[in-house]
This record gives structure tokens, sequence and C-alpha cells, in this order.
């Protein structure tokens, strides 16, 4: 495939030069509304909680969006129909807001606009499939030699892959998180339902699957019967659908092969090249370079852990100008990339701290006037107070975060989780650049547009925070930029639609990968 390279525009190294990028990327320079919201905004927002709100707002979306394919028929449950309300609500947030009433004024238009901001600015459908997919994106030129033949085994609820250049894998459809596992959808079905015994946090997983896997499946006019068919198939038939669960790295013999995971790690390049043709294929072993091996495909997977928040945020954040002048990290112990059994191996309280990226961050702040840090838990690695120093002290809401005007986000065992709910706030994010990727595209963010950047060791943590506080302008305009992202991703009106075709064209790809193997009598009548 073509290699992806990110264009970047003019971007400042240092915060000693922020003016030239933020007024070319400002979103008020370029037409796009401010999100800052006004305390009866915020009760608003509020209110629309109820249902009645939310079938009064979508109303007034569908009445005022005539040439949009959205009607009620189309609303089919709740979800949708707070999707819609969002929406009308975001898209209209910046209007006049009176005691008698809200003032709404030219929304189509308003609408038609922001879409085309937004594809000046957020990468359309197939740039994003391409960096969903990844090494991926381009199928075999000659499948028999590059691609995956398959064979379903229905006695034993197994699939075989077969490919030239490796060995025979067989797969089962028990789920399981470190492992890549064939997700049949009956298998899908009965984890998301508790049919059968899994972890909670797996069946969370099996939820979002089952959630956006059928709707993907019969948009492209695959049945749902033979989608999950364990029979040998025809070549019409869709290939086997291979995960993997939760956060661990893929084992290194099962990432020649494709399959859909939640994240995999940010592509090391300097510029990306968001182009490519749906006529091209790829030609060569995709197993040439062992030391990188192919990256998994991306999905919107952990929906809920990751993505809840965001929607509290539109009624729990305060302005700016309310917020207070510091930075702040609460999070837990996670983020040490060595052996574990080195780091439990280390008998000091104080240097067991100091091995673990977060812990020394709260640690050596202990005494700062402008960063707060704390860790939720320590889980037995050190006491809650070391060397005088108090690490843990629980859990905090989310409103009392919130009221930081910089919020420090860090990654853990893959993407940081809560990022996406500081990216949508009016705080400004610091953190490092991301190592990690997901559907919130954490590698196309850019540091000094998108958030402030920190050294990977933190160093300069404390630094870059008196930057924020001393660039108060600056900094709100890098947060709106954020949250504008964030708002492209999850609340523009045609955001629900591009995820429901990226879904289908990335399952698209991804079979032209796979090819039905015929098996000969004999090996039929024994699998």
């Amino acid at each position: 495939m073509p290699s992806l390279i990110l264009i970047t525009n003019t971007c400042m190294s240092s915060p000693e030069s922020p003016t030239l990028a933020i007024n070319e990327h400002s979103p008020r320079s370029s037409g796009v509304r401010s999100f800052r919201r006004s305390s009866t905004t915020r009760k608003l927002v509020n209110w629309l909680r109820l249902p009645l709100w939310l079938v009064a707002l979508t109303a007034l979306q569908v009445w005022n969006t005539p040439d949009r394919e959205i009607t009620f028929a189309n609303i089919s449950n709740a979800s949708d129909l707070q999707y819609v309300a969002q929406s009308m609500l975001l898209a209209t947030s910046f209007h006049t807001y009176e005691s008698n009433g809200i003032l709404m004024q030219n929304v189509t238009a308003t609408q038609q606009s922001n879409s085309i901001q937004r594809s000046r600015r957020f990468p359309s459908v197939a740039e994003r499939v391409q960096l969903y997919m990844s090494d991926w994106y381009d199928p075999p030129c000659r499948l028999d030699r590059d691609g995956f033949g398959y064979r379903r085994i229905p006695k034993k609820g197994k699939i075989r892959l077969y490919h030239t250049n490796t060995t025979t894998l067989e797969l089962n459809s028990t789920v399981r998180g470190r492992y890549v596992f064939y997700g049949s959808l009956p298998t899908v079905r009965d984890c998301a339902t508790g049919s059968v015994r899994v972890e909670l946090r797996h069946q969370v997983y099996c939820q979002d699957i089952l959630a956006s896997f059928v709707p993907a499946i019969e948009r492209l006019g695959w049945s749902e019967d033979t989608a999950t068919s364990l029979s040998y198939a025809d070549s019409s038939t869709p290939p086997p659908f291979l995960f993997q669960l939760g956060d661990s790295e893929t084992p290194r013999h099962m990432a020649y092969v494709p399959h859909l995971k939640k994240f995999r790690r940010a592509l090391d390049h300097t510029k990306l090249q968001l182009s490519a043709t749906s006529s091209q294929c790829f030609q060569g072993n995709r197993r040439a370079h062992p030391s990188k091996p192919p990256s998994a495909i991306l999905w919107k997977l952990n929906v809920k852990r990751h993505y809840r928040q965001v929607y509290d945020v539109a009624y729990l954040d305060v302005p700016w100008e309310e917020k207070l002048e510091k930075a702040i990290f609460w999070g837990g112990p996670n983020g040490f990339t060595g052996d574990q059994r080195v780091l439990l191996s280390i008998t000091d309280d104080l240097e067991r701290c100091l091995a673990i990226p977060r812990c020394q961050l709260v640690y050596e702040h202990a005494n700062s006037t402008v960063v707060e840090a704390k860790l939720t838990i320590t889980r037995g690695l050190f006491p809650d107070t070391v060397h005088g120093v108090l690490l843990a002290a629980g859990r905090r809401r989310l409103q009392d975060l919130l009221r930081y005007k910089a919020l420090v986000m860090l990654e853990g065992n893959d993407v940081s989780s809560g990022l996406k709910w500081a990216m949508y706030s009016q705080s400004v994010v610091i953190m490092p650049r991301p190592t990690r990727t997901s559907w919130l595209m954490e590698e196309l963010l850019q540091p000094w547009i998108h958030y402030v950047p920190i050294r990977d060791d933190l160093s300069d943590l404390e630094d870059q925070t008196r930057w924020v506080l001393e660039h108060s302008e600056e900094a709100q305009r890098i947060a709106e930029r954020a949250t504008t992202w964030m708002d492209d991703l999850l609340f523009h009106v045609d955001a629900k639609r591009d995820d429901e075709q990226i879904n289908a064209e990335i399952l698209r790809r991804y079979a032209a990968h796979f090819y039905h193997k015929v098996a000969s009598q004999k090996q039929h009548n024994s699998g």
C-alpha cells in the first residue's frame, strides 16, 4: 500500500512562538463556532436529558433539515433520538439564548457551513478507512499467494487458516482477551448477552461488536445467516471475523493475520498522506520485515469506558475563566512498560514508585504550586504514603477535574481512556505525543494545535503548565480546536452516517484478504 504520510500545516516546536499556528488553525478564524457555553446553555443541556426535550429538539431537527436523511422513520431507538438531539444542540450552541426561549436562526445554513468546514479540518470517510486499516488497506493482488484461505470446522466451532508463507493456523471461538479469536456472530451474541461465561469487560466488547457489525453486514448485502454459518460456503459467503479484545499487544505470530482490535501502535511517520485508490492492490510479502509486523485493523470497541463521559462534559464543564490556575493528573498506576517481575523484585517503596512514570509524576510534583497530581489507587505496589508524600487519594468526580485549566492525559496500558472527554472540555490537554492510536485517531492530533506537548519523561510538565497559565488566549484556542475534533468525530450531523460507511468499507476490504478453501471429501468427513 502507499505510505501513510501526515501532511501538517506549520506548527510550533516550542511554546515561545505559538501565534502563527494558532491564528492559522483557530476555529474562530475559519468560521467554526466557539465552544464557550454560558450558564444558561449548561442548564439547557441538563434539561435536554429529559425525554420531552429530546423529542422537541428532534422535531426541530427534522423540520429544519429536509435535505438530510433524518426522519422520524429512521429514528428507531432512544440512542438515535439522543444523538439527533445532541447534534441539534451542538449545531446551534453559539446562537442567542434568552429567558423566554431559544432563538435559533439559519439552522440549515449553519449545518451546511459546518459540513464544508469539517471537510477541511477533519479526515474524510475514505481517509479514515485507510488510516484504520493501515497495512491491510490494500487487498492482495493474488489471493492464492498472499491471501488467506479458510475452512470452517463446524463440529469444533473453529476456523482453519492457510497461507503460503505461514504454517496453518487454527483459531477457536472462545472469547479471550489476550488471544485473537474467531468471532462468529452466534459466539459474539452469546458473549454480549451473557449466555456464556466471559469476563464482564469482554462482554462489553462483544456488545460493541454486535451493535456495529450487524448494520455493516446488512449494508454490504450479506445476510446474517451466511455471515454466521459454520458450514462450508461458496465464494459469496463473508469471511471469518477475527478479533482481539482488551489492551494486550498482538502475539507476533498473529500480527501477520488481518484482525480487528481497539488500538494499535501509532504510525511512526513525520508526514502522512491520506490518499489511495480502491483499485490498488498489494504486491509482495507482508512478512518481509519481521521486525515491523503489520498493524491490526482498528474498530470502535469499549465504547462505554472511552466515550461515555464525553456526553457528561456538556453540562458539567465550566467556562475557562472560572477554572483553577493549575494542571491536574488523577489516575491509576498504569503505564509501566517493563517486565512486571522486575518491578515486583524491587524492595524499596520509593524506588518502585519512581520506576512507574505516573507514580514518579505524583512524587516529584508533591510540592508544586501549578501541578496537582495523585494516583487513584496503588494496587498494593507500594503504600499510599511514601517518604511522607501522599501518593493515592481515591477517585475524583468528573466535575471536579473539569475545574482545572489544564488536564494531564497519559497513556496507560494502551490509549488514554480519558483523552476523549478531556479534549471535548474547555480545559486544555497536556500530554506527550501519543504512541498508540484508536478510533479517535490520536496519531493525527498535532502538538500546539490540539494539545500542549510534554516530553515522554514528563520532565517539562511544570514549564508547559506555566506556559498555559501565562498564555490564556492561545491555550483556549488549542482547547477549542480539540473540542472541534471531538465534535466532528461524535456529534456532527454527518458523524453517525460516516461511522456506518466506514464500518462497511472496512469489512468489504477486510473480506478481500480471504478466500474459501474447498476441502476434499476426506477432509470434510474428518473435520
